[in-house]
């Protein structure tokens, strides 16, 4: 009797496969790369940055009021508009208006670039300074 004989097929694949190979991996960065670099364009970063400093005014008149209740005074809110800055002044004398020897805090808001920006001349545009 002839057999006609199927030679064996292997079972399983051809060799044992784990992961992705670097090409695949670096395809799939490349095209990652490219659909951010055409997305970041759309993120507009001043709407996020007025928002924070939005924020940073809301946080820090609930502060000033919160201040005035704890200590029982007036607190006075002064906005410097062409320097981008605020001040609170704790009133302890209550005549409306800042006298030497009352605490000053002085708050800087960013600009467009996200930097803080500085009093021309003066350099005191820190958080939270003192006043001398």
């Amino acid at each position: 009797m002839t057999c006609n004989t199927i030679p064996h097929a292997p079972q399983g694949p051809p060799f044992d496969r784990r992961g992705f190979s670097i090409i695949e991996l670096a395809i799939v960065l490349g095209i990652s790369a490219i659909f951010a670099a055409a997305a970041l364009p759309a993120i507009d970063f001043n709407r996020y940055r007025m928002d924070a400093n939005a924020r940073l005014v809301q946080n820090k008149l609930l502060w000033a009021q919160s201040r005035a209740v704890q200590r029982n005074m007036q607190v006075l809110v002064e906005l410097y508009y062409d320097r981008s800055q605020f001040r609170i002044v704790e009133d302890s004398t209550a005549n409306g208006s800042y006298t030497s020897g009352e605490q000053v805090f002085w708050t800087t808001l960013r600009d467009a670039q996200g930097q803080h920006q500085r009093i021309l001349g003066e350099g005191l545009p820190v958080e939270h300074e003192r006043d001398p």
